[in-house]
Order: structure tokens, then C-alpha cells, then sequence
């Protein structure tokens, strides 16, 4: 599950955000976001009393609970800058695999409207409804759809067609989630607040808005379109169609066995043809000896060799020969020792 788990997220960073990592980096970003989105439920949880309003609780409180909500998501964006700086200068190219051009790209794309408006934003237009409302929308409804579509990269859709409807189900919330909150109501709500910047403070600032609001819709839209990638590959699928594809590719990688000549060598008893050590019916599936054979990578193998649970080794060629109808050909001498007879007197 969890190898699953980290090829479907190293596919997903690469073919919807174009971000090409190796499978250890790609562990580590989906270990961060994990974090990531429980600061961002936190912060949305501080807004819900001024958003749809909470008894007990006033305005005057509600919205200071919305300020403090932004201002979480503000210092989130402020460690994480801070950090990814401090690797770039002093670590090592491990740890700035995390920090690749792509990577910081879509980072400053998302860090510019927290980093830039927040604090002004509580200062001068901290008893907005609109910004309280748009940091709700972008922290709750993130957490929401991401771990969603996380949960579903846990589910094994070939085993059952429960597993299936949960994926299905996952899939669709989640593109439900980012539609609302991320273009039906980000669009609006953000050319609002657009406006209200340039009647209340100055065009210079307001400029400065804009350009973080045009930031995060380009971070909305690489959202958007991964799940309705999703959404289009998953939700017509049928059990029956799903039995025989895989949830993801490579979620297995298989085991390559060093060809022949990196091999130990293996005695041959005497009065065996070396040649019959192969199984001439299955084109070399059964090697000759009882050395153990030690897994390596090489590009050109002939067979690919999987293990079940403390079974032999068995060996699956690629491909195979039809079978003919003719009269079986003796394959010749079998293996096995050459009988001996004691005579005594």
C-alpha cells in the first residue's frame, strides 16, 4: 500500500504538474503535504464562525478568529520560503531535488497572495466577509478535495468493486470540492475583493492584489484540470474492465535476474549434456543448478522473475511460442543423475 501510494503520487506530480522526482522525493512531498493540509485545516476551522456564523461566538470575535486563520496560512508560507532558501545555499542536491525550478515556481505562485496580502489585508480590511470567505474557501476546501483524492490513492480498485465505488465516490467529491470553491466562488469573491482594493487604497496596492489573485487561479487551474483528468478516466470505468489494468503503472516494479554470465558457475554431473540444463519446452524458464540467484538491474534481460511468498523463483518469458499440433519432439535426456548398478558376488 504504501509503495502504491508513492508511485501514484511520483506519476501524478509528473504527468498533471510536471514535476519529475524519484520515488524517495516523491515520498517526502506527499509526507509534506500531508502537514501542509492539516495547517490548512486548521486555519479554515478559525473561519467558520465568521463565514456561516457560530452560537456564542459574535462578529466581533468571529472575524478575529478569520484574521487569525489568514495569519496561519501567512506564517506557513513564511517557513516554508524560509526553509526552501535555507536549503538551496547550504544543502546537498538530495534535499534540493525538493526544490527544483518547477517546484519553486508553483510555490511562489501560491506563496504571493499570502505572503503579500494578508497582513494588509487584516489590518485595513480585516471585517471584509469577502476575505473571510476566500481564506475559508482556499485552506478548507484544499484539505477537503487533496485528502480525498490521497485516500483514494490507498484503495486497490482490482480487487473488489467496492474498492472501486470508493474511488469513484473520492473522485467525484473532490471535483465537486475544487469546482466551488476554487472557480465558481474563487472567481467572484476575488473580483470583489479586486475592486474593493481600488476604491479603498491605492492603485499600486491594488495592482499588487491582483497580481497574487492571478497567481493562485493559475494554481487553481492545475488543480482543476488533475481531477477532472480524474474524474474523466475513473468514474466510467466498470469493475469487470478494471479486473485486468492496474490502478496505477509500476506499482509493482519487476525483479531482473542478472543474465547467465554474472552467475556463479554450476557443476554439471558427468554424463549430462550441459545443454539439456534448460527446459526446452518452456525456452529457459528452469536454470540448471541450485545456486541462489541474486537480483540485479540490467536493461536487457531475457526473462522478468517474481517471487510469491517464500515459493521458488519462477521465471515468466516474455514471450512464448505457439503451440504446435505436430507429435511432441523428445526434448532429451532429462536432468537427473546417471543410474549406477553394484553387482556383487
Amino acid at each position: 500500500m504504501k509503495q502504491q501510494f508513492i508511485n501514484i503520487n511520483k506519476k501524478v506530480l509528473k504527468e498533471n504538474y510536471f514535476i519529475d522526482v524519484s520515488s524517495k522525493t516523491a515520498e517526502n512531498i506527499g509526507v509534506w503535504l500531508s502537514a501542509v493540509l492539516t495547517q490548512h485545516c486548521m486555519g479554515a476551522l478559525l473561519c467558520i464562525p465568521a463565514v456561516f456564523g457560530f452560537p456564542g461566538i459574535s462578529a466581533t470575535v468571529a472575524a478575529r478568529m478569520a484574521r487569525y486563520g489568514g495569519l496561519l496560512e501567512c506564517g506557513w508560507e513564511v517557513q516554508d520560503s524560509l526553509q526552501r532558501a535555507f536549503q538551496l545555499l547550504f544543502c546537498g542536491k538530495e534535499v534540493n531535488e525538493r526544490n527544483s525550478p518547477v517546484i519553486l515556481i508553483l510555490c511562489t505562485l501560491h506563496h504571493l497572495l499570502g505572503l503579500l496580502m494578508v497582513i494588509p489585508m487584516n489590518v485595513y480590511f480585516g471585517d471584509s466577509s469577502e476575505y473571510h470567505e476566500l481564506v475559508f474557501l482556499l485552506q478548507g476546501a484544499a484539505f477537503v478535495a487533496q485528502y480525498a483524492q490521497m485516500w483514494g490513492y490507498l484503495l486497490d480498485v482490482t480487487k473488489s468493486r467496492k474498492e472501486l465505488l470508493k474511488l469513484k465516490i473520492s473522485i467525484i467529491f473532490a471535483w465537486v470540492m475544487i469546482v466551488y470553491s476554487r472557480l465558481y466562488r474563487f472567481i467572484p469573491v476575488g473580483w470583489s475583493l479586486y475592486h474593493m482594493l481600488k476604491r479603498g487604497s491605492s492603485p499600486s496596492f491594488a495592482r499588487l492584489g491582483g497580481l497574487s489573485l492571478v497567481g493562485m487561479l493559475i494554481i487553481n487551474t492545475l488543480m482543476f484540470l488533475d481531477v477532472t483528468k480524474k474524474l474523466l478516466k475513473w468514474v466510467p470505468r466498470t469493475f469487470q474492465r478494471e479486473k485486468k489494468q492496474q490502478w496505477a503503472e509500476d506499482t509493482t516494479a519487476p525483479v531482473k535476474l542478472a543474465p547467465a554470465a554474472l552467475l556463479p558457475p554450476v557443476e554439471v554431473p558427468s554424463g549430462v549434456d550441459p545443454k539439456c540444463g534448460l527446459n526446452s519446452r518452456s525456452q529457459g524458464t528452469t536454470l540448471l543448478g541450485s545456486n541462489p540467484l541474486v537480483a540485479t538491474e540490467f536493461d536487457k534481460a531475457d526473462s522478468v522473475w517474481t517471487s510469491k511468498r517464500g515459493r521458488h523463483l519462477q521465471a515468466k518469458t516474455l514471450q512464448r511460442p505457439a503451440r504446435s499440433r505436430s507429435p511432441m519432439v523428445n526434448p532429451g535426456p532429462q536432468m537427473r543423475r546417471p543410474r549406477t548398478r553394484t553387482y556383487t558376488s
